[in-house]
C-alpha cells in the first residue's frame, strides 16, 4: 500500500502568510550560501535536498485530503480542500470510472473539497461513498444545497451511492476495511485497512488507548488528534512496533512547529509506503 498526502490541516484550510514565506526564502538562501561556500560546484538540486525538513516541504493549507493506493486499486479517504488538488492530479493520470471514498467525519474540514473535485463531474464516473452513518446522502445535498453552491450534490453527471461501514471487517476492491465510530462528536472515525499482510490504522490516541486492540499488526498508524500530548501518544504507541505519523495539523500551527513534533510529522512527506 502507498499512502499520499493530499491535505493535512484540521478545520480550515491555512496558507502562508507573507511573512512566513520571506523567512523561509531568507532561511533557504543563508543555508545555500553556507553550502556553497564549502563547496561552489554543488548543484542546487541538492542543496534543496540537503535543507532542513521545515523550510523544504509544506504542511501546506489544504484540510484532510489520503489517497490510499495498492495497484490499480484506490481509496479516497476524505474529501476536504486536499481533494481539489487531487483530482487535477488523478485527471492528468487517466484515472477514471470506479472511486471508492470513505468519509471518517461530514465536518466541513472532511468534505469541503467535494465540490471542487474534478471527477465528480466527469459522466461515467461512479462513486461509492462509505461511511459509519446512514444519512450520508443528505448530509452531501445539504452542504450543496443552492444557498450554498451553485450546483446541487445530485446535478453532478457521475453516478452515486452509499455504503455504510462497521467494524466488521468488508472488502473495498482489495482492501479489507474497519470503521470503529468516533468517541465524541468532536473526533472523526477510525479506520483500520489492511492489504496484503500490511496494515494502515487511522485512529486518535485516545482510541487506541481505550481499545488497543485496533492497532496490534498495525505497520503504520496516522494519529488524527491535533491537541495529543507527547505523554498521552507515548503510552498509547509505546508497545507497538509501527510508524507514527501525525496529521490533522492545527491551523496556527507553523511548519517549524509541527516538524519539531516528536513524532514524524506529514509535513515531513508526501507520500509512504506502508
Amino acid at each position: 500500500m502507498d499512502v499520499k498526502f493530499w491535505g493535512v490541516r484540521s478545520d480550515v484550510p491555512s496558507s502562508l502568510s507573507t511573512e512566513e514565506m520571506q523567512s523561509r526564502v531568507k532561511q533557504a538562501v543563508l543555508f545555500a550560501h553556507e553550502a556553497w561556500k564549502v563547496n561552489p560546484d554543488l548543484p542546487p538540486d541538492e542543496v534543496i535536498a540537503s535543507l532542513p525538513v521545515h523550510i523544504k516541504r509544506l504542511i501546506g493549507g489544504e484540510t484532510r485530503c489520503l489517497e490510499i493506493t495498492a495497484g490499480t486499486d484506490r481509496i479516497i479517504i476524505d474529501v476536504g480542500t486536499g481533494a481539489r488538488r487531487l483530482g487535477y492530479d488523478l485527471m492528468m493520470r487517466g484515472v477514471k470510472g470506479e472511486f471508492n471514498v470513505i468519509l471518517t467525519s461530514t465536518r466541513w474540514d472532511h468534505v469541503q473539497g467535494w465540490p471542487f473535485f474534478v471527477p465528480v463531474y466527469i459522466p461515467g464516473n461512479s462513486f461509492t461513498l462509505f461511511s459509519s452513518v446512514s444519512d450520508l446522502r443528505e448530509r452531501m445535498e445539504r452542504q450543496q444545497d443552492f444557498a450554498f453552491f451553485p450546483v446541487g450534490f445530485q446535478e453532478s453527471p457521475s453516478t452515486k451511492t452509499f455504503a455504510v461501514l462497521t467494524e466488521t471487517s468488508q472488502h473495498i476492491q482489495s482492501f479489507q476495511v474497519q470503521c470503529f465510530r468516533a468517541l465524541d462528536a468532536m473526533s472523526s472515525d477510525s479506520l483500520r485497512i489492511t492489504h496484503s499482510g500490511r496494515t494502515l490504522l487511522l485512529a486518535s490516541a485516545a482510541l487506541i488507548r481505550k481499545r488497543p486492540e485496533i492497532a496490534e499488526g498495525a505497520s503504520l498508524i496516522l494519529l488524527q488528534d491535533v491537541d495529543t500530548s507527547a505523554v498521552d501518544v507515548y503510552e498509547a504507541t509505546r508497545h507497538l512496533a509501527a510508524r507514527v505519523v501525525f496529521t490533522d495539523h492545527a491551523p496556527a500551527l507553523s511548519d517549524r512547529e509541527a516538524s519539531m513534533q516528536p513524532f514524524t510529522s506529514a509535513s515531513e512527506l508526501d507520500q509512504m509506503e506502508v
